[in-house]
């Protein structure tokens, strides 16, 4: 019988402290294992760029369209103040109706004053010519 027969942990198996020595065949195995770990990696970060990418377009693209509709806004009146200037143009428009309309009264009235004075005018000036006429006869009558 062996001397570790009795103890069921005998034997320290940890490595820890220990030089280990590596075949070729673990070498080889453990140079395969990081490169599959590097190629998974690479392929992750083809991946992750390729979206990378395909976001960068989109967020062009999204940034270009917000900057169509920001020059939109810009050139754009707002439905507030283009119903304040419906209403500004509305009252400015009534006023200038009635100033035309008291100036329309004007003229009508300063055309009738015009014929009346123009009347008055032909009206004097036949009895001034009546006047003159009738001066000779009177000079030899009163003579």
């Amino acid at each position: 019988m062996s001397i570790d027969v009795d103890s069921q942990n005998s034997v320290d198996r940890s490595t820890a402290g220990v030089d280990s020595l590596s075949t070729p065949a673990e070498k080889i195995s453990a140079n395969k294992k990081a490169r599959s770990a590097s190629t998974i990696y690479k392929k992750l970060y083809e991946q992750t760029h390729e979206e990378l990418k395909n976001a960068q377009k989109r967020l062009e693209g999204a940034n270009y369209r917000v900057g169509q509709l920001e020059s939109l806004v810009k050139e754009s009146v707002p439905l507030l103040d283009h119903q304040r200037l419906l209403g500004e143009e509305k009252a400015e428009r009534f006023q200038l109706e009635e100033e035309v309309e008291t100036l329309r009264d004007k003229i009508e009235r300063m055309k009738t004053k015009i014929k009346e004075e123009t009347f008055s005018r032909k009206a004097y000036l036949i009895a001034l010519f009546i006047i003159l006429l009738l001066q000779p006869l009177w000079l030899l009558l009163l003579r």
